[in-house]
């Protein structure tokens, strides 16, 4: 249903969701991981957390619009100049919010001074007295001290810059919306693959890391280690053995498979292949990348002379 789609929205040709709601949704039941670019409030200079807005890739955006499992919006009005109005429902808005912030802070404040009004009068009246105030011309109130505790507070906190809220999404209502039905990616056979590899229940990144074009995870990214390395090849070309050899050894090491898929174009159907040391020995030797002496001994090995392999040798297994 149009309803049940999560809507995203399109900024500098970028599309992006600031709700954690759809956020989790696109994660946890599509499958659709993203990429948050964020950084979180309480630990603005962590760069190793993040959080929203999360962005995602072309690949993931053509798949939800093919789908039917979100809506790409573009706010056109967001690309105007601001109306006198909309200035004005602005500042009411940031001051509306900002003193709604301030009110727990406050409320916590004035409490820890009602716990102990007795001897903040008693200390006052001390204070006035040693100032040379005659004791019976002296008047303190407990609202006259919440008062002041209250100003003191504003005058060290002003709510409109240091409770200044960052908000995840537009916050007014837009007319001129215009609904992106269509979204272009620069490789057809590479969204083809990434495709197929959804529809067969993988969670899907980015491999650039690892020098290869997709991470596959058999479940979520944050609890499960990506198990594949997927390399896209076209078929009709040939690449020389250190480029298979850099492949499988990287996969290796860090403990993944190596595939290698491409397009069959006779039967327009996606294949996948993949590359696995056939000596249980040396993959455990290789994997124990620490001891130098082995990884020594397996470079020397290697013939410098270049060697054309072609996709689909004896040597690639089936995914």
């Amino acid at each position: 249903m149009e309803s049940e789609k999560v809507k995203l929205v399109l900024i500098n040709k970028k599309v992006m969701t600031f709700n954690v709601d759809d956020y989790i949704k696109l994660r946890k039941h599509y499958r659709i991981v993203g990429n948050l670019i964020g950084i979180v409030p309480a630990f603005p200079k962590n760069i190793h957390l993040s959080h929203l807005p999360a962005i995602y890739s072309e690949y993931e955006v053509r798949l939800m619009i093919e789908e039917n499992i979100a809506i790409i919006e573009e706010k056109c009005d967001l690309s105007k100049k601001p109306t006198e109005q909309m200035r004005k429902d602005y500042e009411k808005h940031t001051e509306k919010i900002a003193n709604d912030m301030f009110k727990p802070i406050l409320d916590k404040k004035l409490k820890n001074v009602k716990l102990n009004m007795e001897n903040i009068i008693k200390g006052k009246r001390k204070k006035l007295m040693k100032a040379g105030v005659p004791e019976e011309e002296i008047n303190i109130t407990e609202e006259d001290i919440l008062k002041e505790e209250e100003k003191k507070l504003r005058q060290t906190i002003n709510p409109n810059i240091s409770l200044s809220e960052i908000p995840l999404e537009y916050p007014f209502h837009t007319t001129d919306v215009r609904i992106i039905s269509e979204y272009h990616v620069t490789n057809e056979a590479k969204y083809k693959i990434f495709k197929d590899l959804w529809h067969k229940n993988m969670f899907i990144t980015s491999a650039e890391n690892f020098g290869g074009d997709f991470l596959t995870y058999t479940g979520d990214p944050n609890l499960f280690h990506a198990s594949q390395i997927v390399h896209i090849v076209d078929p009709q070309k040939k690449f020389n053995h250190h480029f298979l050899s850099s492949c499988s050894r990287l996969a290796l090491s860090v403990k993944k498979k190596c595939v290698f898929a491409y397009i069959d174009e006779e039967n327009n159907e996606v294949v996948y292949q993949t590359i696995e040391w056939k000596n249980l020995k040396l993959r455990e030797l290789y994997s124990s990348i620490n001891d130098q002496t082995y990884q020594n001994q397996f470079e020397s090995d290697d013939d410098d002379t270049e060697k054309e392999v072609e996709i689909g040798e004896s040597s690639a297994s089936a995914m």
